[in-house]
């Protein structure tokens, strides 16, 4: 197993950042062996780069099934963009409608209407739930809903979740009792913003919920292995009223902590360190090159991968006789 940062910080060694290779920088992390299989993706639009790397190398990733028109997702790059879930309230919200769609499939499209939204400026229903906010006849939101369900319902037989964390921002609309996929920026939405709140997670917040999203994976599928990872990527705006550079680093410094301390309390939970590996590079936070991240996501496609898992960390902490 590779010596993790733990080793090199235990022996007062310093943390080597000068090799410009990423793969050697993540060769510092335990390693584990990902057997091809199938994977469940979720979370901010590094999902869906890590979607593409893993099916180029033959896993099976259902929510590459599910795809919208362009007209549907306007200025994302992916046609699955629209399911893009940047917070841990968005990727729990959405886990719990698919735990209420499973326990009772004729209740699917009942339980998808908590996100329509019907304003004053469209007859059509927004789905508060999905990337875009672009109004559908009724028919094409029950029709779209039960085409993601077909293909979000298969978590159940997969092999791995991956869990993409990309914000502490989420937006949350009272009387709906439900959160936005993303800042309600849309003029089809303009009569929500009275009732909307910014409802930003810090470091004991974020752990509750990632603890929740661990138990309703469980729920669904008690022997995948889930792997957290956080998203290198900026948010296009941040609202905390904080300038660009110190928004991201203290949303992605919660995460990081979050994903990693979630990873030590729980077996088969994994954190997969593509945010270290690009945090260690000379570049303008505020950006990743899609080259850099094309090298990091490459990196779970090889035998063995960068993960640290329970078992690492006690290793790590106690030495490995503790277990």
């Amino acid at each position: 197993m590779a010596k993790s940062f733990y080793e090199y910080a235990k022996k007062g060694k310093s943390f080597p950042v000068t090799d410009d290779d990423i793969i050697d920088r993540l060769r510092l992390w335990p390693s584990h062996e990902m057997e091809k299989g199938s994977v469940f993706t979720i979370g901010s639009c590094f999902a869906r780069n890590i979607e593409e790397a893993l099916s180029s190398v033959g896993y099976d990733v259902p929510m590459l099934e599910f795809s919208v028109p362009e007209e549907e997702s306007p200025g994302l790059p992916r046609q699955n963009g629209i399911i893009n879930k940047y917070t841990l309230q968005n990727i729990l919200q959405f886990l719990d409608w698919i735990t209420q769609c499973q326990a009772d499939g004729k209740n699917l499209v009942a339980a998808s209407y908590r996100f329509a939204y019907v304003g004053k400026e469209s007859s059509k229903i927004v789905d508060l739930d999905m990337s875009g906010f672009v109004p559908v006849s009724e028919e094409r939101f029950e029709r779209r809903r039960i085409e993601l369900f077909d293909a979000a319902n298969k978590i159940r037989e997969c092999d791995y979740v991956v869990i993409t964390l990309g914000q502490t921002e989420a937006w949350r609309y009272g009387p709906m009792n439900c959160f936005f996929n993303r800042a309600p920026v849309s003029r089809y939405l303009m009569d929500t913003h009275k009732f909307t709140w910014l409802d930003s997670v810090n470091h004991n917040s974020a752990m509750v919920y990632a603890r929740q999203i661990v138990g309703h994976v469980r729920n669904l599928n008690p022997t995948s292995k889930i792997i957290f990872s956080v998203s290198p990527i900026a948010a296009s705006d941040y609202w905390n009223a904080k300038d660009g550079l110190m928004g991201y680093w203290d949303s992605k410094i919660i995460l990081r902590d979050t994903a990693i301390g979630v990873s030590n309390m729980y077996k088969d939970v994994f954190y997969y360190p593509s945010f270290d590996a690009v945090a260690m590079l000379d570049r303008d936070k505020r950006g990743v090159a899609d080259e850099t991240v094309r090298r990091v996501v490459g990196s779970l496609t090889n035998k063995d991968v960068p993960l640290q898992g329970h078992d690492d960390y006690f290793d790590n902490v106690y030495g490995e006789n503790f277990r």
